[in-house]
């Protein structure tokens, strides 16, 4: 029954308005092509807005014939022209646009893509609103129409937002490198396609209760709307989620792999986008949403299994952090409500709100909180690590100046991390057991505490280098004024040309196809006495070559080394 009166309100949507959903296909199938052979976005554009106004002109019509309360024949004359006028519209819109300059004016741009289409839609409801006083019994209802145009949108929104978040778990999950085009191919359908048709075929669903030839206002259906996203949006969405994590299921099953920790907020996400379809569809109370509420629940107790065991790996590595004892809690609470939704149906709203509340006291009231579970767990980690570097509790001054090894920046970074997030009190009682007790100045971020271990403090600031780089700038022109020969020389070639590099200060460089170099190493003091000369090349003569550097950047180190950059400008003659 609800799959025929799904397809039923299309079918009367597409009757109706049959030139506004082919302009609908148009606009998507024109803006997937652009996105495919990555087109100017500036025709995009034009062609988008030449759609919105052809689109716009093609509702007239059907609006009109949707509310009178008898079709006439005037009516159905206005209705195939304002339709069959829309096509011509976009057609000539756009090319009227294409004629506009690239470097048009705002002034330009302001009339063709603003004032120009609403002076066409003022005229035609103009023309609209004087048919109307002439027929009393056409009536239309402005507040149905934004709430479609409204939904619409939202609706749009919503599928693009779920696609996209989908695309994005598939290549987390399965390690695969999916296209960016892909997330706007699925925009593109969203928001013209699904989004216009949204709007068109809930005006139409909602025009049988609309009060033909009255004048009252008609009010929202909530229960209507929630049924009509939960059904046909939300939930095709959840079970595209459903069927992505249960193929990681499967991978997990046949491979071995470990669960990734993303694997617990995505299911966070699948778990409140499930309870949302749920609350979406309440109402529902067919045997189909009863077996897919059944379905919904089960597939939250597994992927909470997934969760668990990321989770478990996590803490294994790393410990229980109050964030970890939280994100437990919540997976216990997906068992916990999930398990007792499935035995008393009758009772799931009141299940989830006690047993959220219940988990909430627990974990911040009870003996075995938050704070206290995760220092426990952090200490027991700090002691573990410790051991392996032949240190124990209490840690004594310079504890970690030392400290060397594979696992030394793994316990520096524990120990610091420990300090930060735990309260003074206790974790100088661990730590220190009480011998360092600069109460003020280290409650916060413990900075003296990393120079009591003898840790580098990494927000301090690096002393400042003593490398001195420089810079080898040269006019290029007028080398005779300046006393350099190049009259003897048969060629002369810019150093760009040749394909230089340097590495190690040597030139490597090729003329005719034949690599040649030349050591600058010889040359490095003078060039860099040559740089603090402002305008000076700097001249490397050989016997059969001459070389006149305008360009070359360097570093002259603290213990004397010159290192040269690979960039180089210059000319070469040869004889």
């Amino acid at each position: 029954m609800k799959i025929k009166q799904f397809f039923g309100n299309r079918i009367n949507g597409l009757k109706t308005f049959p030139v506004a959903h082919l302009i609908l296909l148009f606009l998507t199938g024109c803006s997937t092509y652009f996105i495919h052979i990555d087109q100017n976005e500036t025709r995009q554009i034009k062609l988008i807005v030449a759609g919105i106004l052809g689109f716009l002109v093609s509702l007239i019509g059907p609006l009109l014939t949707l509310h009178a309360e008898e079709e006439t024949k005037t009516i159905r004359i206005i209705n195939r022209i304002t339709q069959l006028f829309a096509l011509p519209t976009i057609a000539g819109y756009y090319r009227l646009l294409q004629g506009l300059s690239e470097n048009a004016r705002y002034a330009e741009n302001l009339l063709y893509f603003g004032i120009f289409p609403l002076l066409i839609l003022g005229i035609l409801t103009l023309i609209a609103r004087i048919f109307r006083q002439k027929e009393h019994k056409i009536w239309f209802s402005r507040t149905s129409l934004l709430h479609s145009v409204g939904f619409g949108l939202l609706a749009g929104l919503i599928v693009w937002g779920g696609l996209s978040g989908a695309l994005g778990s598939i290549s987390e999950l399965f390690d695969v490198d999916i296209n960016r085009k892909w997330y706007e191919y699925f925009g593109t359908f969203s928001m013209f396609l699904l989004a216009g048709s949204f709007m068109i075929n809930y005006y139409s669903s909602v025009t049988e209760y609309l009060p033909k030839g009255s004048h009252s206002e008609f009010e929202l259906q909530s229960t209507r709307l929630m049924k009509i996203f939960g059904s046909y949006i939300f939930l095709p969405l959840a079970l595209i989620y459903l069927t992505i994590f249960t193929a990681y299921g499967i991978k997990i099953l046949i491979t071995g792999v470990r669960p990734k920790g993303i694997i617990v907020w995505l299911g966070t996400g699948y778990f409140a986008r499930g309870m949302l379809t749920y609350f979406l569809t309440f109402a529902e109370n067919s045997r189909f949403f009863d077996k897919i509420r059944q379905i919904l629940f089960i597939s939250f107790v597994l992927i909470a299994l997934m969760m668990i065991k990321a989770l478990q790996l996590r803490i294994q590595d790393y410990g229980i952090t109050i964030n970890r004892y939280f994100v437990g809690m919540f997976i216990l609470f997906i068992i916990g409500f999930s398990v007792l939704a499935l035995c008393l149906p009758k009772m799931r709203l009141r299940l989830f709100i006690s047993l959220l509340f219940g988990l909430s006291l627990i974990s911040l009231y009870s003996p075995r909180n938050a704070p206290t579970i995760a220092f426990s767990s952090q200490k027991s980690r700090i002691e573990s690590l410790l051991a392996k570097a032949n240190l124990k509790l209490p840690l004594q001054k310079d504890s970690f100046k030392d400290l060397t090894g594979d696992g030394a920046g793994e316990l520096t970074e524990t120990v610091i991390d420990f300090v930060n997030t735990q309260p003074y009190e206790k974790r100088n009682k661990v730590l220190f057991n009480n011998q360092y007790s600069d109460k003020d100045s280290s409650r916060f971020y413990g900075y003296e505490i990393r120079d009591y271990l003898g840790i580098e403090d990494y927000y301090r600031e690096p002393e400042e280098s003593k490398d001195i780089e420089f810079r080898l700038r040269a006019d290029n022109t007028n080398f005779e004024g300046k006393g350099i020969t190049t009259q003897t020389y048969d060629k002369l070639y810019e150093i760009h040309w040749t394909s230089p590099l340097i590495r190690d200060n040597t030139l490597m460089y090729s003329i005719s196809g034949e690599i040649k170099e030349i050591n600058l190493t010889p040359y490095l003091e003078e060039i860099f006495a040559q740089s603090k000369r402002s305008g000076e090349p700097f001249i490397i003569e050989q016997e059969n070559t001459k070389f006149i550097i305008t360009r070359l950047d360097g570093t002259k180190f603290e213990n004397g080394k010159i290192q040269l950059d690979n960039e180089i400008e210059g000319y070469l003659l040869t004889k």
